[in-house]
């Protein structure tokens, strides 16, 4: 059975959440392996602090990231996105869509973007801007597109 968790522990991990997030602040990306060589704790509590901070709506969780894993396997980053002209646009961060039934369904995809597997931090977060600016454009292209076309 658990008991009251000590109140010096609750306001260690309150103040070791609120450093993970000025490091996220600041540095716009951080890792697991870099969280846990910057506090004594293990990768489940540091994984527990990230879901906490992802539900209370301060940060969003990056499994891996697209960039990492293309540099750990040399497979491309192909920007996908996808758009139909008669749909529902949900409030959401993403704002996801869902098509209605018998629509056309527009698919975009851009250039391939490579990741050399001895590419540094500051080649890394170059590739991953280049990501989000191509699928930003592949998702604006799509809704263009998907807009100017009426459903057969």
């Amino acid at each position: 059975m658990r008991g009251k968790a000590d109140p010096d522990q609750q306001l260690l991990s309150f103040d070791r959440r609120r450093q993970i997030l000025e490091a996220v602040n600041r540095k716009k990306s951080v890792t697991v392996d870099a969280l846990c060589e910057a506090f004594p704790v293990s990768r489940m509590t540091i994984s527990r602090d990230l879901e906490r901070l992802e539900r209370e709506g301060l940060l969003q969780r990056v499994h891996g990231g697209a960039v990492s894993l293309a540099q750990r396997t040399g497979c491309p980053i192909v920007p996908i996105a996808c758009s139909a002209r008669s749909r529902k646009v949900l409030k959401s961060w993403d704002g996801f869509i869902i098509p209605f039934p018998f629509t056309t369904l527009i698919v975009v995809h851009g250039d391939p973007i490579q990741v050399e597997r001895n590419c540094d931090e500051a080649g890394l977060e170059a590739k991953r801007k280049e990501a989000e600016e191509a699928l930003r454009t592949a998702t604006v292209q799509a809704d263009r597109f998907a807009l100017q076309q009426p459903d057969l």
